[in-house]
């Protein structure tokens, strides 16, 4: 978690970013890549909302990037040196998080209560 009050505040104008980029993506409308691809509908916009809330709430920086997925899913993702984390907001409503080891090759899935809580340390 960030600690820093400066730090903190430069991250708050990054996640105002994300947060807007993600609400924006309501207005999205199904081969918004003209490729076919499905827009994320209400349910998944408003849950990747809340979830990116509660990542704020537990102080989290605010992801490298947001974007929509070609199936109808949101996809935030963390890059970092040793590391990154991908959480997609699946259409049905399920939340997946894994973490990709650039060091090690693996892809290890996170539970969600784990970010959610702050109980995961990031490089």
């Amino acid at each position: 978690m960030l600690k820093s009050n400066r730090v903190w505040e430069q991250e708050l104008v990054l996640w105002e970013d994300r947060l807007r980029a993600v609400d924006a993506m309501r207005q999205l409308c199904d081969d918004w890549d003209g490729q076919a691809a499905q827009a994320p509908g209400e349910a998944v916009v408003s849950l990747t909302l809340a979830t990116l809330q509660e990542l704020i709430t537990n102080l989290y920086p605010a992801p490298t990037i947001v974007s929509a997925g070609v199936n109808g899913t949101i996809v935030c993702e963390w890059n970092m040196a040793e590391s990154t984390i991908e959480l997609e907001i699946e259409t049905d409503l399920r939340r997946e998080c894994i973490i990709i080891n650039k060091l090690s090759n693996t892809v290890t899935q996170l539970p969600m209560e784990t970010l959610l809580r702050g109980e995961f340390d990031y490089d």
